[in-house]
């Protein structure tokens, strides 16, 4: 993928450690991911390597805008 859309809650695991395992792996560290959630916690994202933190509930214009800022 060119970029991956991430929310921090799902079933079974969170967010976070998805980042981390994105990260992590050879294979997906160097696609850029996108944090969409309810929580607002930009700092983190940013630092567990998020290239952007929306928070829900976001507008088309706005996710919009942050795909097009990462996809090559």
């Amino acid at each position: 993928p060119a970029v991956i859309l991430l929310d921090l809650l799902m079933p079974g695991t969170d967010g976070w450690t998805i980042l981390n395992l994105l990260h992590a792996n050879e294979d997906t560290k160097h696609i850029p991911v996108i944090v969409c959630s309810v929580f607002h916690d930009a700092l983190l994202a940013e630092a567990l390597g998020a290239k952007a933190h929306l928070r829900k509930p976001v507008s088309q214009a706005e996710l919009l805008a942050a795909v097009n800022q990462w996809v090559r």
